[in-house]
């Protein structure tokens, strides 16, 4: 964890904006670092906070200065190629040898490009006092948080938000319209925050600020479709990915503590536990396994797993408390500065909780399979369409002879119905409506801030796409959704002194997956086939080979939820107050009391219990 401020322009001392141990008080306000300290100058101000978690973090000074350059940085890193990072640049490796002090060398050799070279999960700050001039770089998936501020004065960077909320100088304010879209839970802007003034630096970007001059982030890496074509399957692309995933899961291994990991009982993060199983860092008596149960199969599966790989220790919440625990809203806001852009960030608290109180420090993580490497792969029937390779498309239509042929003839209307309306505007899911209609907006503030367009534009964008890889790669689940996600994560877990690691966000295992044929991905109407393949042997076939994510009931519903009971009258606070709809409220908290007392409670009723709770966290951040 870090925080900077550079003086620019009038050159007032860095301390006029804040001090060292404010900018520290706000990195641990659990005193979670295992290390912390500071660097200044006239210019530039400095602090860095570290928990150890791998043999090499427990040399880590903070901040690190370079030797041969003076060069100062300071960071959050974890870099998984150090071996050929260390061959590249003439190192050698060794646990007294620190991540930050890669870095360092490879800015040395590589300048700017350096961060295209680093495989991991990093933010940091390079600053040069010779020629006054600083360094930034995020990493390629977002998972490691970067926000700042700058203007002619000066400039301030931090791994978290909440350290802008103590500097009064710089007149930070709420976002009106980052408020709007939470309460839809609508598209937000990668490179926006819910303060105005702060910024997000975007995941893949780096750049440079002087003195004086603009600040403007460059990209360094993009995803991109790299497919051939192809129309049959060829052994090699699931070797090179199986190969790709061991290496991602190994790599996020490396730790000086205690190993654990989520399990939902599903593909993604049973997979991984298969693996990790074989190269833990400890005994298998000291690996834990974590879940949550939501639905009704879901412990008969993560046990499933557990009983296959040899997992003795395996944690299951029943009746996890999603909103209602005042404590996770106050943690929030004491590590962020704001209500976390995706709840599932406050989900898993007791996981954390546990993690803590068990010494483990690495928390591996499922997530990010869904969104590409693990993905239902449906469009790879409109990529075959695209590329006229129907004879393929009839082979890939599950089914007799008859009822083959049948869908196939219905694949192709559907498909061509879909070509002729390229250019209309895509409808909006109902699922999508639902959070719109129940967000407890002002008609203004949906206009205003462009709330419906945002959704609508996103489906547009994704109903464009010819390839498979172009499907996934426009799509929602790759947006500043996936950002908020791992951003929230990653601070709530910091703050128990856990790092959590998601060996499927691995960029090299995602260009395998980008540079494999749409026709590996999917077979019939089995989806999710590359990786499946992969998996076989490691984990049970009742997981590896499940049809669909479904698990059954919900266990844990909002039958008898109770809503929030104050803080919503109009004008509780000025800025809310042209946001939401007084009169809005009153209605859907009737239409949700009367929909609770029912034996279930539809997608209506669950959209407007997640809006009166965001509401609510809204009414508590601007308190």
């Amino acid at each position: 964890m870090f925080a900077c401020i550079m003086a620019r322009g009038t050159r007032q001392a860095p301390q006029t904006y804040a001090t060292e141990q404010d900018l520290l008080d706000a990195l641990t306000p659990y005193d979670q670092a295992d290390v912390q300290g500071a660097w200044s100058n006239d210019q530039m101000l400095m602090v860095q906070t570290v928990t150890w978690n791998t043999p090499q973090s427990r040399h880590e000074t903070a901040p690190q200065t370079c030797p041969k350059t003076g060069r100062v940085i300071v960071s959050w890193s974890r870099l998984d190629n150090r071996a050929q990072l260390c061959s590249a640049l003439g190192l050698t490796d060794s646990d007294t040898l620190t991540d930050p002090q890669i870095i360092l060398a490879g800015f040395d050799m590589w300048d700017d490009a350096c961060a295209d070279r680093f495989e991991g999960d990093f933010s940091f700050v390079i600053y040069d006092p010779q020629t006054s001039r600083t360094f930034c770089a995020r990493d390629s998936i977002g998972a490691r948080p970067f926000f700042y501020y700058v203007d002619a004065d000066v400039f301030v960077c931090a791994s978290t938000p909440v350290v802008f909320t103590g500097m009064k100088a710089l007149k930070i304010t709420p976002s009106r319209a980052w408020m709007a879209r939470h309460m839809a839970d609508a598209p937000h802007d990668m490179t926006h925050s819910a303060f105005e003034g702060v910024a997000r630096l975007a995941p893949a970007h780096s750049m440079r600020v002087t003195r004086e001059g603009p600040v403007e982030p460059q990209p360094y890496f993009e995803f991109k479709d790299t497919a051939p074509a192809a129309t049959h399957r060829d052994p090699q692309y699931l070797e090179d990915y199986r190969a790709a995933f061991h290496t991602a899961t190994e790599a996020r291994l490396r730790s000086d503590f205690r190993v654990g990991s989520e399990s939902s009982g599903g593909l993604d993060s049973s997979s991984i536990i298969g693996h990790a199983v074989k190269h833990l860092p400890h005994d298998i008596d000291d690996f834990h396994c974590f879940g949550m149960s939501h639905f009704e199969q879901e412990p008969e599966y993560l046990l499933e797993t557990a009983m296959h790989c040899g997992v003795r220790h395996n944690h299951i919440t029943t009746h996890a408390r999603l909103h209602d625990d005042p404590s996770v809203l106050e943690r929030t806001l004491k590590v962020m500065g704001y209500p976390a852009e995706h709840d599932q960030a406050h989900w898993h608290i007791d996981i954390l909780r546990q993690c803590q109180q068990l010494g483990i420090r690495t928390l591996l993580s499922g997530y990010g399979g869904d969104e590409m490497v693990t993905h239902q792969a449906a469009a790879l029937h409109t990529e075959l369409f695209h590329k006229r390779n129907f004879g393929v498309l009839a082979r890939e239509m599950h089914g007799n002879a008859v009822t083959r042929w049948a869908r196939f003839a219905l694949n192709l209307r559907r498909l061509s119905a879909k070509t002729k309306g390229n250019g209309a505007v895509q409808p909006i899911p109902k699922f999508v409506r639902a959070y719109v209609d129940n967000a407890l907006l002002r008609q203004d503030a949906i206009e205003e801030f462009q709330v419906t367009q945002r959704f609508a534009s996103w489906y547009a964008h994704q109903a464009k796409a010819l390839t498979l890889n172009e499907h996934i790669l426009r799509g929602p689940d790759l947006s500043p959704r996936r950002v908020a996600r791992l951003e929230a994560c990653a601070l709530l877990a910091q703050s128990y002194g856990v790092e959590y690691r998601w060996p499927l966000y691995d960029r090299q295992l995602m260009l395998q997956f980008l540079k494999t044929p749409a026709i590996e991905k999917r077979r019939k109407k089995m989806g999710r086939y590359l990786h499946r393949r992969a998996a076989t042997g490691t984990i049970p076939d009742k997981v590896t080979w499940k049809q669909s994510k479904d698990l059954g009931g919900v266990t844990v519903g909002l039958v008898g939820r109770e809503l929030p009971k104050d803080g919503f009258q109009n004008g509780a606070h000025p800025v809310l107050s042209t946001v939401l709809d007084p009169a809005k409220m009153g209605a859907k908290r009737a239409e949700y009391e009367q929909a609770k007392s029912g034996d279930t409670v539809d997608e209506i009723a669950v959209a407007q219990y997640n809006s009166f709770w965001r509401a609510n966290a809204l009414v508590r951040w601007l308190a």
